[in-house]
């Protein structure tokens, strides 16, 4: 299963809760189901209600060389003159970020 990214109230990215997962699953469903436009067909649905800060795979962007562990915690890879080197892991974007603008071989 994919890991499911909700954005906190401070704006940092963080797992999602099995609340927002199960409401996620039930939009999928509906939309695999009615297309597009399958939030119009639940007007008072609570599927309707699904937080504005769920944030999907295509429109989360993360740092050149950030990527986010099963663990959630955040990954810093370069690759450098057909060399890859692992940074390290990292709390937050953030320190990842800075890890790999940092790192010289």
């Amino acid at each position: 299963m994919d890991m499911v990214l909700v954005k906190t109230p401070n704006g940092a990215l963080a797992p999602a809760d099995e609340e927002a997962r199960a409401l996620i699953e039930k939009l999928k469903a509906a939309k695999a189901h009615f297309g597009e436009f399958s939030r119009l067909n639940f007007p008072g649905d609570e599927c309707a209600a699904v937080p504005a800060t769920v944030v999907g795979r295509a429109e989360r962007k993360l740092p050149r060389g950030v990527s986010l562990k099963d663990s959630g915690r955040f990954a810093a890879k370069k690759r450098v003159a057909g060399k890859d080197y692992y940074i390290g892991t990292f709390d937050t974007v953030e320190d990842a970020e800075r890890a790999y603008m940092e790192f010289s071989p």
